[in-house]
């Protein structure tokens, strides 16, 4: 049997967020469980859904809509960065160049797969801002290269620790190709792709975005 989680955000704004989870088998008998919702009141409506825009409160959907390419583990753990979307990465000697090795067999949302051409046009998204919103973080990097499918190198124009910044909350996050170069109209529907555990379900701005459980999500 299925049950329904859910997830909510506001600011006179609501926004509920739907999980979806397995629960243990019930006897026949049993009536259907109520679907489960978080409901995460917010201070102030959203103002930018574009990732590579968004340096407000929108975090709190976004980072549960996209997933970035590694993440940082909290004070006190043996190491300080793990695995996201790529599952380990290299540095040459002095820091202008980036090889991330990328994990295999995920996909968007919208069903296009996560790949090396994924992140070139992320961070070509990214950089295409000219360092409007979060993206000036990306300054140092000057192109990206596709190895192979699963392998992407950022080469950079000047030393930069390229592999802590790909953790940020703001301009981390990896998007499907269907959300390069979209308007930020579009974006601010409620539109756009990630790999994330959540997508959109719904939303009217200023009142409630509602996301539910990305039932393909690789964690």
């Amino acid at each position: 049997m299925t049950k329904r989680i859910g997830f909510v955000i506001s600011v006179g704004m609501l926004v509920a967020l739907i999980l979806g989870g397995c629960a243990q088998p019930a006897a026949p008998t049993e009536e259907p469980a109520e679907p489960k919702v978080f409901t995460f009141l917010m201070w102030q409506q959203f103002i930018d859904l574009d990732p590579a825009i968004a340096f407000n409160s929108e975090q709190v959907a976004l980072n549960n809509i996209y997933d970035n390419l590694i993440y940082m583990n909290p004070p006190g753990a043996s190491e300080m960065l793990r695995p996201g979307l790529a599952t380990s990465w290299e540095a040459n000697e002095d820091g202008t160049e980036y090889t991330f090795y990328l994990r295999e067999g995920v996909t968007f949302q919208d069903g296009a797969p996560f790949n090396a051409d994924a992140v070139k046009g992320t961070m070509e998204h990214y950089l295409a801002q000219e360092g409007a919103g979060c993206t000036f973080i990306w300054d140092a990097v000057e192109s990206i290269e596709v190895v192979d499918e699963y392998t992407v190198k950022m080469i950079g124009s000047y030393p930069s620790p390229l592999d802590l910044i790909s953790t940020t909350a703001y301009c981390g996050e990896m998007m499907s190709p269907d959300s390069w170069g979209q308007s930020k109209e579009w974006y601010d529907a409620g539109n756009g792709f990630g790999t994330g555990p959540y997508m959109y379900e719904s939303y009217d701005p200023g009142q409630r975005l509602i996301l539910t459980r990305f039932d393909d999500y690789w964690g």
